[in-house]
């Protein structure tokens, strides 16, 4: 038997549960620090959205005090719909994160939650 067997109980390979401890803790900080930026992420698409849905309602709102075949509202309606593109990637973006958001920390020590 080799060293390494040895101080692993007689386990070959060597067990590598301090090695993976030793990783977690130096990624929490990465973790933590990532949640942050994705609560920050979600506080800011809340604005957007209010903002979007308050765009839609203004661009109905001119569409008929205009009419749709107006110049005006031929300038506008573009821009609204790269808007609602732009928000639906945001949304995808945001809701990928929110995996992060979820996880609660004592997942990512590998700590056992008290009771």
């Amino acid at each position: 038997m080799d060293e390494r067997a040895i101080e692993n109980g007689g386990d070959s390979p060597p067990r590598l549960d301090k090695l993976d401890d030793l990783l977690g803790k130096n990624r929490l900080p990465v973790f933590v620090k990532e949640r942050e930026r994705q609560d920050k992420r979600e506080q800011a698409f809340a604005m957007i959205e209010n903002h979007f849905q308050q765009s839609n309602v203004l661009l109905d709102e001119i569409k008929q005090l205009v009419g749709k075949d107006d110049s005006m509202f031929s300038l506008i309606k573009p821009l609204m719909v790269h808007y609602a593109k732009a928000f639906a990637e945001i949304k995808i973006l945001i809701d990928k994160g929110k995996r992060i958001s979820e996880l609660p920390i004592d997942a990512l020590t590998g700590d056992q939650p008290e009771r």
